[in-house]
């Protein structure tokens, strides 16, 4: 990149700026390179995954009361399942690692999207010349970022190239799809032969299989939350609120299971062609499988939504209902329960017994004020993670498939998503608040008392990035069922 601007020194500021629009390679053809970012290689991943494991057998057996004979051919079929599959998936990945990506001449209308490329690749790497202040280069490379934010667009605009023909790699991944359904079946033919006459018992084991199984891990916090393991854990089994709520909770099994199922066939099935459109460099396509796979994810969060609030209206109790929901909450969303640091202060002031009664009551008055409005801020923040956290998606994979097609570019197709501007805005408001509150205590205790406080319960927790809440790998899926209650309930 030559950069003529006749200044001997650029500021830091103006270095941070010009990091987006650094230079195309000059290929504007060349194919996507074989490492996707990290979305894609989930989804790769996601393809070679078995629907049962050997840990399964165990629980099989364990539910439908099987004997030691039934319990070890049950092992038997799964072990020589779980063998066959990763053998052959094993095959699959070979073949697939020796095939050429399919490349950018592919595309029928190549030659227009070369123009396009070469032109915003001119507007890149204009001629930079010409001085002046850094508010004024500054001011130059936004403008310069919107024509070729402008010009990107165009290729958005071609028109649709309709059906293309699948590359070898994804003929080859939907034969594997194709033989994978064969194992799976021919897995649960024999089950079926083992297990008990109780076929609702059955299903339900399914239902908790696939859902620990699924190897299309969240994205969404939400998308894979288990309602009845988290109201079975808050109440215990024997609770009334929880047998209560048991009709609902099968149900909700059900509709969670079909949804999950339309999200992982979704993922399966646009996967391959979403690969084929990286590797052409296939804009239009790529984007649009990507919002289709994040409107099915986002379908399961809203399914669990719906059903949260169906369990909550359930409890008639305020007060119960109250605690389950914090309980619901601080599960769900745990990096929104990172700890409260001025209430923490607060409660270490107190037990440590540095401040006289007096100002403990005022201390503890403060304290119920800051908690109701933090928990004020956490029901606004769960209101809005919803979108915001689509919308992220969304803006991660447009910077990716553009950057792949537009070689360096950063700026995705420039969009200005307005729930990423509000989700920042209000993680500010949740740092105000507390550093609001930390300013009323200092007031009162002085600073010395302030700054005797541990640094530990003046600062949040780390957050948490794990899945869930969901049923790990280390333990049993989470069966649904009641002996005697499924085929009542289900009428």
């Amino acid at each position: 990149m030559n950069f003529h601007f006749g200044l001997a020194v650029f500021s830091l500021a103006f270095m941070a700026a010009i990091g987006s629009m650094v230079p195309l390679l000059d290929s504007t053809v060349q194919a996507a390179p074989g490492a996707y970012p990290p979305y894609f290689q989930k989804l790769e991943r996601g393809l070679f995954y078995p629907a049962y494991l050997q840990r399964d057998a165990a629980l099989i057996t364990e539910q439908l009361g099987l004997s030691d004979q039934e319990r070890v051919l049950v092992e038997f079929v799964i072990n020589s399942y779980v063998e066959t599959f990763e053998q052959e998936a094993e095959a699959v990945r070979i073949q697939m690692e020796a095939l050429e990506s399919p490349d950018m001449l592919e595309l029928p209308d190549h030659v227009n999207r070369k123009d396009i490329r070469r032109r915003a690749k001119a507007e890149m790497t204009s001629d930079r010349s010409g001085g002046g202040i850094n508010g004024q280069i500054m001011e130059k490379l936004s403008v310069r970022r919107a024509r070729a934010t402008k010009i990107i667009s165009e290729e958005l605009e071609l028109e649709p190239l309709g059906d293309l023909n699948d590359s070898a790699r994804t003929q080859l991944i939907v034969d594997w799809g194709i033989r994978r359904a064969e194992l799976e079946r021919g897995l649960l033919e024999q089950l079926e032969l083992i297990r008990s006459e109780n076929g609702d018992h059955w299903d339900a084991i399914r239902r908790a299989l696939r859902r620990l199984n699924s190897d299309w891990t969240e994205e969404f916090r939400g998308e894979e939350t288990d309602l009845e393991l988290l109201m079975r854990e808050h109440f215990g089994q024997d609770d009334p609120n929880y047998l209560k709520a048991r009709r609902l909770l099968s149900e909700y099994a059900i509709d969670y299971d079909m949804q999950l199922a339309i999200r992982n066939a979704v993922l399966s099935e646009t996967t391959p062609l979403l690969l084929d459109a990286l590797d052409r460099t296939h804009l239009q396509q790529a984007l649009a499988i990507s919002r289709d796979q994040i409107t099915a994810r986002a379908n399961l969060v809203d399914l669990n939504m719906a059903w949260r609030q169906r369990l909550l209206d359930s409890i008639e109790d305020e007060r119960r209902r109250a605690d389950f929901e914090h309980y619901m909450n601080a599960r769900m969303y745990p990096n929104l329960h990172l700890g409260d640091p001025p209430a923490a202060t607060i409660d270490y002031l107190i037990n440590a017994r540095l401040v006289d009664p007096e100002t403990e009551a005022t201390l503890l008055a403060i304290k119920d004020e800051y908690k109701s409005e933090r928990d004020a801020w956490r029901m606004v923040a769960i209101m809005l993670k919803p979108e915001w956290e689509r919308d992220r998606l969304m803006q991660e994979l447009e910077s990716n498939v553009v950057g792949m097609a537009y070689k360096g570019w950063l700026n995705g197709l420039g969009n200005r998503r307005e729930s990423l501007i509000g989700w920042k805005n209000h993680l500010a408001s949740g740092r105000q608040i507390d550093q609001d509150y930390f300013n009323k205590i200092q007031s009162i205790i002085g600073f010395e008392a302030m700054n005797s406080v541990p640094g530990r319960f003046r600062v949040s927790r780390r957050g948490d990035g794990s899945r869930g809440p969901v049923p790990r790998a280390a333990r049993s899926a989470n069966v649904v069922y009641w002996n005697g209650f499924m085929n009542e309930a289900m009428r």
